[in-house]
This record gives structure tokens, C-alpha cells and sequence, in this order.
């Protein structure tokens, strides 16, 4: 009896050192994850709608978030929330100080334009699409009471194949708004269309030059007969209904930042690379 009671008692005393053991171990890991990976260096690429300082923001939110191995997993094994304009947010971990932020945004080309009728509630220029704010948000409904229904612009942005795939009142400023589409009350993920048959696929061709060539225009008009007419600010430029847009773009990407305080036409209808010199009528 007496003996049984020792051997409890071993057991016991070993179950304790094991646990003991177990629970340092423990700690230390846990002081390890802590301090071992503390976010030291941040590198952050891929944004070009967000600002870096944006994108910063968003990712270190909180507390928990300068640590490397916590935004790796969370960022990494766990689903995202929708943040208007970005596709996905991928976390490297370079170093267990070091992490590599890669932001893909989603491939938006232009915008058209719609009228929402909106209740504002707080900040009346607030998006509720993503939890980030574009430092572009236009405040459309300021001064007007919180819960006031009001009409406010929504952007629909839309990617290579012509789809929409942002809606925003947010206004990114640098891609251009398209004017002429024929549908009306468009929702995410339609296709924009024009009474032209062959103007969209113009259109998306012209649009991935302007991407293309690092040319920023204010408007994009579609006219009912497919023609195609660039607005860049206070200078029009007639590209006719051709869908020979490269060489186009790519001379207007010399020519235009030229004319930046100036004001007239250029017609480009019937430019050819080796045909003509290009014209400028000033007013």
C-alpha cells in the first residue's frame, strides 16, 4: 500500500516536470514568434491606384500585424476581404524581420459613369467597397446631413475584355472615362457595349495602347458610327473609325504633353505612319 502510494506520487512528480517542461518550452516559442519575428523592413511593390502609404495602412492595421509570421499566414492561408481595385495581396517573408508586400490590382483600363441614389450616413464620401480610400474620393454629398438620401456618381471600371469588374465612387484619375456605351443600370461583371458593332473591340484595343504607351487622356467618346475621339485636356484628338491604334498612340505619347496649356484639334482619321506629318490646329 505504502509502496503504491510512493509510485503515485513518482508519477505525479513526473507528469509535473514533463508539464513543467512542456509549458517552458511553450513560452519560449512563444517569446521566439514574438520577438524573433518583429516586422524590421517592409518592401511593398505592385500598387500603382493605392499609394504605398496606403497600402501600409490597410496591412498593418493592428497590433498583431508587425509581426512577419502572423501576416504571412493570415495573408497567405486565409481568404482575403474585398478592398475595392485589388485583386489579391500576397506576403513574403524574406527575413523573419523582413517581408516583401506584392499588391496585384485589378487590370481596370477605363471607367463609365452611372447615378446612385445614395442615404449618407458619417462621411458622405465614403466607399463602401473596400475599407481603403482612394485620397481622389471626390466628397460628391459633403455638407449634406447624415441620412439625407442624395445622388451621388459611381464609377464602373472596366478591365481588357471590355468586363466590368469595380464599381466604386471613388474616382481613379488615371484612367479615362468612356462616353458613348449604350446600356444603361450596367452591373459588375457585364460587358460594355456600343450601338457600333465593331467599336468595342476598337475601343479595348485603343485603351491597351493607352495603357500600353503611358498616355493619360480625360475622355474616351464612342460615337454611334464606331468613330473614336480622344479628349486630353483642353485638346481633341480624331482617330476615326480604323482599329490601327499602336503608331497612333505611340506618336501621341510624344505630341501631347506638348500641348499640356494649349488648346485645339488633331485628326488622325486617316494618319498613316508614312503618309503625313501630324497636325495640330490651335484655336
Amino acid at each position: 500500500m505504502i509502496r503504491e502510494e510512493r509510485q503515485k506520487k513518482r508519477r505525479q512528480r513526473r507528469i509535473a516536470k514533463m508539464l513543467g517542461v512542456v509549458a517552458a518550452i511553450l513560452l519560449v516559442l512563444v517569446f521566439v514568434v514574438l520577438i524573433g519575428f518583429s516586422v524590421q523592413s517592409v518592401e511593398i511593390e505592385g500598387n500603382e491606384i493605392y499609394s504605398t502609404s496606403e497600402i501600409s495602412s490597410m496591412i498593418f492595421d493592428n497590433a498583431a500585424a508587425n509581426n512577419s509570421l502572423y501576416l504571412y499566414i493570415k495573408y497567405n492561408l486565409f481568404p482575403q476581404e474585398d478592398v475595392a481595385f485589388i485583386d489579391t495581396v500576397e506576403v513574403r517573408l524574406l527575413s523573419p524581420h523582413k517581408v516583401k508586400i506584392v499588391v496585384y490590382e485589378k487590370g481596370i483600363l477605363g471607367y463609365i459613369t452611372s447615378e446612385d441614389e445614395v442615404t449618407t450616413s458619417g462621411d458622405a464620401s465614403g466607399d463602401s467597397s473596400g475599407d481603403l480610400q482612394l485620397d481622389s474620393v471626390s466628397a460628391d454629398a459633403s455638407g449634406v446631413a447624415s441620412g439625407d438620401a442624395v445622388q451621388m456618381l459611381t464609377y464602373q471600371y472596366f478591365d481588357k475584355d471590355g468586363i466590368i469588374v469595380e464599381e466604386s465612387h471613388s474616382l481613379v484619375d488615371t484612367v479615362p472615362q468612356v462616353i458613348g456605351a449604350t446600356e444603361e443600370n450596367l452591373e459588375l461583371y457585364d460587358t460594355i457595349s456600343f450601338s457600333s458593332k465593331t467599336a468595342l473591340k476598337y475601343l479595348l484595343e485603343l485603351t491597351q495602347d493607352l495603357d500600353k504607351y503611358d498616355v493619360q487622356v480625360d475622355a474616351v467618346t464612342v460615337k454611334e458610327d464606331g468613330s473614336i475621339t480622344l479628349t486630353y485636356r483642353e485638346v481633341t484628338v480624331s482617330l476615326g473609325k480604323n482599329s490601327d491604334t499602336a503608331e497612333k498612340v505611340e506618336r501621341l505619347a510624344k505630341i501631347l504633353p506638348q500641348l499640356t496649356d494649349r488648346s485645339g484639334t488633331i485628326d488622325l482619321s486617316d494618319w498613316a505612319e508614312d503618309s503625313s506629318d501630324i497636325i495640330f490646329q490651335e484655336y
